[in-house]
Order: structure tokens, then C-alpha cells, then sequence
């Protein structure tokens, strides 16, 4: 967690003048302020806020999900990145594991003759996937308790997903990309009870597990405990919990440093074989997560051991040394180094026990330690240091607990295709339990859609924040078949099964169940015809017989358009009609009148189905296309809404010369727009009135003088009543 919060601490931009001169040819003059802000974001320092004491409760439950590493085979990134120092016929002679299947659990012997010369295979000294594409920038969780969800969802799930699919996780400028990046605040408001409290890393993967973590993009983090909005809130819309399905864990694995059980100090050197496991899973491109004890850990600069230049580039650097039993945090291995030295006893010698450590990404922000990174001595992971002449201070732990660090598996995969989305309003959320059931021959399997719709989230409203909120969940069927190993299609029958467990004035009610895929189009008809109440007691939601096979079903069609705007009464409507589709007719309706039908062909490929409109008047129109099939039933696209207006948009033209900038902008003729607004870097500095549908092009000229150093820029739009529309955007540099 992070101790203290000072802020973001931007430094105070001046407020510089800008002299701005507009000369334009028409007699109107522009007497425009332009300003340039200053942003400065202070907050108050918060309360310390630590990771909760793992009880042997919460051991127990990570047991339950997870499983103990026994040996870590290659895979072909890590072949890749050994190949120079190892030599060729022992390269050929290993046998890469794919990702995800270089691992042999506890109890698994079929993958140890995988590689059958890992002994003979010499490891690099040092691995840093952080340096990858695949990894975020460092964080900040800000003043809330939330570390291991940062450490597990922000970094281990962001880098995992993203090295499966080969993603690069940064644009070309290095900033993170939030579509690619995940949210802590996902999985923290599921299993933090509504209280700002901290959650372990487990509950997190659990999470993930079940159901996978939204983006950043879909639903933002803000760290900041003096708002319980950031640690409460659950999202609402649909398409974020459909969304966040499609990025699940497989498997959750722990690694042990300490094998051989022994008490006090289990790893002597940099070369100890109960550091493997991890190298190797780094090596093969893994990073881990990790419970420790922070707040009082002791750090040393890196020094120089002289008989190596293999260590020069990280002199003194920060490193943590020893960790001491206070404030508990998680934080994520990326990396491992056994050329560093920390000298531990402060002799000024290379002593056993001094060279390595584990490269960690903290959760605190760019400021702390090393860019936000810090090593971590091999040696602190001992409750009692191996080194000669170091006395352990009173209140030393290893630095692992359990000497243990989690890791996750997760699989490229297809999407989900089959998903019950159902629409709840509930004002005490932990009253509530979800289900799915399966039923053969009379016989009924459930499983608890746990953690996340099973009594938790604290006795706040359903959305966390708002008496009355209602939710939109989406759910994928599959975690049935994964939990009891069974298929959907086996089923007589599957069911939704919604609890309330206490009687009271706070009332559960159902608004919709319907099958959805995976783009949100509806596999069923609506499956409640009105609203359902529960208090006090559960009711089960028959969602029929789920077929998993091929055969041909029908689907809701999607609609798109080539322009919202158009200015000469013309555009495309385009109807999308997904594969496998039982449909034999499609309409498509304009403001509520079916105005063309095609019949359908049956396929397994997309079809898309181009409508050309012409000589629109001006004014809205809606469209929207139904699928009807041989059995009357229909289902209906999403609307697309165009304004048909004759604003045509306006061009600019950006000449820098010496001590001045020259703009002109270009209004074409016959348009329908009523004002003109030039902009620079956001601002307006320019609102003029047009006149409507003048027969002649409008040029507006002005002159930019003082021009503070920096690029800008600059565009135009014009605007009515209905629209507004720009030109496009032109930047210039001064120097």
C-alpha cells in the first residue's frame, strides 16, 4: 500500500499573456482572451493503509483453488532467450513446452519427460520481462488498501493477456493503452465487503477465474479512499461485465523457494536450486505476484563488486535487504539479476549469500525507489540471513509468505458464446446469491456464481453507491461445464437460480433474463414476461436446453452506418447478419416503417447487406432491421440515428511566419450553418454568426501574434441547430 500521499505534484504552469491580433476581411473584429491554465491536483496525505493478516482460514482457501508448482519446464520463449549461451545441439535437444503447458503441478507427473536434458541447460543471470511490451507503465494505487488487486489485475493480468496475444500494452509515445490495461478496481470492490480494507491476491485471481476483470478503459481506477465510490462501485452496464468475460484465468499456481523445509535460511547463494522454479518461470516469460511485509523493510544501495561489469549499470540503485514484520503488501517479481550486490553485512567484501535479487514493481508510483521498481536481495526471502557478520534484526520475516508467490496460466481462447444476461435491482447486495444449476435425468448440480454474486459486496446498494440502482450482469454459461466438468448440451435443463436470504423491506426484483453471445445479440427470447419479486427466498429461471452445437438458431442482426451527418440527403445503412443464422427474412425499418425486405439465404459466414439511401430531405431518421425465421419469431437490431442537414464543413489553413502565425478558414457555400468557432489547443478562440445558406463562399482571415514556444493545435467547425462538424485538425511547432 502506499503509506503517504502527497499528490500528484505538477509543477504550476505560469500564466503566460498571449497578444492575439484577428484582422479578418469581414468588418467584424474578434476581441478574444486566450489563457493558458494551470492544473495543480494536491490531496491531503491518508491513513496507512496494509493487506489484512492471512488467517489460516484464508489459507485454506488459497489451497482450495490453487496449486503448488513441482518443476517448471522451457518453453520457446525462454529457448529463445538462451540460445546464445547455451550450445546448439543441446537447444535441439529440448523440446519446448507451449505457454500454459511448461508447468508440472503437484501430483502431475505427465510433463517431466519433456525435457529430458534441463540439467545440461545453463540460465541466463539475469531476465527483466518489465522491459517488455507487454508491460504497463508503473502505477499508483493511490491511498486505497487496493495492492494486491493492483498487483494482480493492473500488472500480472495486463502483462499475462497481453503475452498470450502478443500485444503490445503501450502506444508508439510509451503511455498505456486503457483498452489493453486492467482495472483494479474490478475485482477490489467484488471482495473487499464495501470496505476499504484490503483483499488478497487469491480473491482477486478467483475473480478472474470466474469471470474475468474489465479493462480501464471500461471502468476506471481512481485512488482515492475519501470517495467510497472507488472501492464500492460495481459496474452497471452490460457490456463491461459481457466484456470483461473474455479475459479469464485458467489456472492459479503458487512456487515454493523453500523446499526442503528448512527454518531459518533456505537460499545461500545466487545459484541455489530453490530460486529455479522462479527463474524459470521468469525465463519463460511469467512475472509473480508475492505477499510480504513492507512498511519497515530495510534497503541498501546497490554496490560495484569489482570482478564484474555485469552489475556497473545498476550502482546504486535501491534494494531491500530485510524485511521486518509490519504493514503486509503485495507486489509483482518481473524480473531477477544474480549479477547484483548487496553487501548485507557492510564489510565491503563479496561475501556468500550477497549477489542476487528479484527485480519487483511496487504499486506506489514512479517516484519510489527505482522508477517505481526496487530489487529485492534473494537473501531477505531467509527468516535469518545466510550471511556471515550480519546480525537479523528482532523483528525479521522471509520476505514470501508461506515462502511462496502465486502466478496465473491463462490460455488464448474464443470468446464465450453462450451468456445469460439478467437485470436486477436490489438494495442490499450482500443478501443476495446467484446460481447456475444443471439438470439431467431429474438429477441437479449447482454451482454458486462465487465470489462475485455470493452474499458479498457489503450491505449497500446493488451498484454500491445508489438506493434503487439496478444491474445488467452478464454471466457465461461455461463456468458450469468447467466447475462440474459437464457439457451445456448435455443438460435436460439449465437454470438461473437467484437468492435472497433475509425477509425485508429490501426486495430483489428480476426485470429481464435472456441468452445473449458474446457481441451482446440475443440467442432467446426474453425469458420473464414481467418483473419478478424475491424476499426472503429463491426462484429458479429455466433458461431451456443450451445447445452447444452448430446448428442454426436465430440471431439479432447488427446495423451500422457509413455517416451520422449527411449534408446532401445521401448515405449507407449496413445490416450485418451473423452466421449460422435461422433467419429467412430481414426488414429494415425508417422511423418506424418497414421500407425494404430481403430474404435470407442460410450461411456460415457473415453477411452484410448494403442499403443505399438517396435524395433524403432534411430532418432525423431512425433505422433499425428485425430477422424473422420460418416460425414467425423475430428479433430486432440496435437503432442508428442520422440527421440529414445541408452544414458542410468548414477547412483551415495554418502559415506560420517569423513572429506570426497566419489562419485562414474556409466556409463553403449553400450551408445550412449558423456559426463558425475556431479552435487552438482546445480553447475557442473565435464564435462568429454565419449567414444561412449563403451562395457564396466565405473566407475568414486572422493573425496570431506572441505565440509561447510549443506545438498547437489548430480547427474550425461550423454549427446549427442539429450539427456540429469540423474541419480537420492542423498542427504547427514554434520555436
Amino acid at each position: 500500500m502506499y503509506s503517504k500521499i502527497g499528490g500528484i505534484n505538477l509543477k504550476k504552469i505560469k500564466k503566460k499573456r498571449i497578444a492575439l491580433l484577428l484582422a479578418t476581411i469581414t468588418t467584424l473584429t474578434f476581441n478574444q482572451k486566450f489563457l493558458v491554465h494551470a492544473y495543480e491536483n494536491n490531496y491531503n496525505s491518508e491513513e496507512k493503509l496494509w493487506l489484512p493478516d492471512f488467517t489460516d482460514n484464508d489459507r485454506a482457501k488459497q489451497l482450495e483453488i490453487s496449486k503448488l508448482t513441482e518443476k517448471v519446464n522451457l518453453n520457446s520463449i525462454a529457448l529463445e532467450r538462451i540460445k546464445n549461451i547455451n550450445s546448439k545441439q543441446i537447444i535441439e535437444n529440448v523440446s519446448p513446452a507451449k505457454l500454459g503447458d511448461e508447468i508440472v503441478k503437484q501430483g502431475d507427473t505427465s510433463n517431466f519427460s519433456l525435457e529430458d536434458n534441463s540439467e545440461n541447460i545453463k540460465l541466463p543471470s539475469n531476465v527483466d520481462n518489465s522491459q517488455t511490451k507487454y508491460f504497463p507503465n508503473i502505477g499508483s494505487q493511490g491511498s486505497l488498501a487496493s495492492c494486491a488487486s493492483y498487483a494482480t489485475a493492473y500488472y500480472t493480468m495486463t502483462y499475462m493477456t497481453a503475452l498470450v496475444n502478443d500485444w503490445s500494452v503501450k502506444d508508439v509515445s510509451g503511455k498505456n493503452i486503457d483498452s489493453k490495461i486492467f482495472s483494479p478496481k474490478w475485482s477490489y470492490n467484488f471482495i473487499n465487503d464495501g470496505k476499504d480494507a484490503g483483499a488478497f491476491a487469491y480473491q482477486n485471481y478467483n475473480v478472474f477465474k470466474t469471470h474475468g476483470c474489465a479493462t480501464l478503459a471500461d471502468f476506471p481506477y481512481v485512488g482515492l479512499g475519501r470517495d467510497p465510490k472507488n472501492y464500492r462501485e460495481w459496474a452497471k452496464d452490460e457490456n463491461i461485465w459481457r466484456n470483461a468475460t473474455k479475459y479469464q484465468v485458467d489456472e492459479i499456481l503458487r512456487v515454493n523457494f523453500n523446499k526442503n523445509n528448512k527454518p531459518n535460511s533456505f537460499i545461500t547463494s545466487n545459484k541455489d536450486s530453490n530460486l529455479d522454479d522462479a527463474k524459470r518461470l521468469l525465463l519463460n516469460g511469467y512475472i509473480l505476484n508475492f505477499y510480504t511485509w513492507f512498511s519497515d523493510a530495510n534497503y541498501k544501495q546497490i554496490s560495484n563488486d569489482p570482478s564484474t561489469k555485469d552489475d556497473d549499470s545498476y550502482v546504486n540503485q535501491k534494494a531491500i535487504y530485510q524485511i521486518n514484520n509490519q504493514g503486509a503488501h503485495e507486489m509483482t517479481i518481473v524480473g531477477y539479476n544474480d549479477n547484483i550486490w548487496i553487501d548485507i553485512n557492510s564489510n565491503g567484501k563479496v561475501d556468500d549469500g550477497e549477489k542476487g535479487a528479484f527485480k519487483i514493481a511496487n504499486s506506489h508510483g514512479p517516484d519510489y525507489a527505482n522508477n517505481g521498481f526496487v530489487w529485492m536481495a534473494y537473501d531477505a526471502l531467509n527468516k535469518k540471513s545466510s550471511v556471515l557478520d550480519f546480525t537479523n534484526s528482532n523483528a525479521r520475516q522471509g520476505a514470501f509468505l508461506n515462502n511462496e508467490a502465486e502466478y496465473v496460466v491463462i490460455s488464448k481462447k474464443e470468446t464465450p458464446s453462450k451468456l445469460v444476461r439478467f437485470t436486477m435491482q436490489h438494495d442490499n447486495r450482500k443478501q443476495l446469491q446467484v446460481s447456475l444449476v444443471y439438470e439431467k435425468n431429474g438429477n441437479k448440480q449447482t454451482v454458486v456464481y462465487s465470489p462475485l454474486l455470493s452474499y458479498s459486496g457489503g450491505d449497500f446498494p446493488l451498484d454500491g453507491v445508489n438506493n434503487g440502482s439496478e444491474i445488467t450482469f452478464v454471466i457465461d454459461l461455461a463456468h458450469l461445464e468447467k466447475e462440474l466438468n459437464v457439457s451445456l448440451s448435455s443438460a435436460d435443463k439449465i437454470y438461473l437460480q437467484i437468492k435472497d436470504n433475509l425477509k425485508d423491506d429490501k426486495v430483489a426484483i428480476i426485470k429481464s433474463i435472456i441468452l445473449v453471445d458474446n457481441k451482446g445479440h440475443k440467442l432467446s427470447p426474453e425469458l420473464i414476461s414481467k418483473n419478478v419479486e424475491i424476499n426472503g427466498d429463491s426462484k429458479m429461471f429455466d433458461l431451456g436446453q443450451i445447445d452447444n452445437s452448430s446448428e442454426l438458431y436465430l440471431q439479432s442482426p447488427e446495423i451500422s452506418t457509413d455517416k451520422t451527418l449527411s449534408n446532401n440527403g445521401k448515405f449507407n445503412i449496413n445490416v450485418s447478419v451473423p452466421p449460422n443464422n435461422s433467419a429467412t427474412k430481414l426488414e429494415l425499418f425508417e422511423n418506424n416503417v418497414p421500407i425494404e425486405t430481403k430474404d435470407l439465404v442460410r450461411s456460415s459466414e457473415l453477411q452484410n447487406i448494403n442499403f443505399d439511401m438517396s435524395d433524403k430531405k432534411e430532418g432525423f431518421y431512425t433505422y433499425f432491421a428485425v430477422l424473422e425465421d420460418g416460425n414467425g419469431k423475430c428479433l430486432k437490431s440496435e437503432e442508428v440515428n442520422i440527421i440529414v442537414d445541408s452544414i458542410i464543413p468548414p477547412s483551415i489553413k495554418i502559415s506560420p511566419n517569423p513572429n506570426k502565425v497566419d489562419v485562414e478558414v474556409i466556409v463553403p457555400a449553400m450551408n445550412n450553418a449558423k456559426t463558425l468557432n475556431v479552435y487552438m489547443d482546445g480553447q475557442k478562440i473565435v464564435n462568429e454568426e454565419l449567414s444561412v445558406r449563403n451562395p457564396n463562399e466565405v473566407k475568414k482571415s486572422f493573425v496570431l501574434y506572441s505565440l509561447i514556444v510549443g506545438t498547437h493545435t489548430f480547427w474550425a467547425e461550423v454549427e446549427d441547430e442539429n450539427a456540429t462538424i469540423s474541419s480537420q485538425k492542423v498542427s504547427i511547432t514554434i520555436d
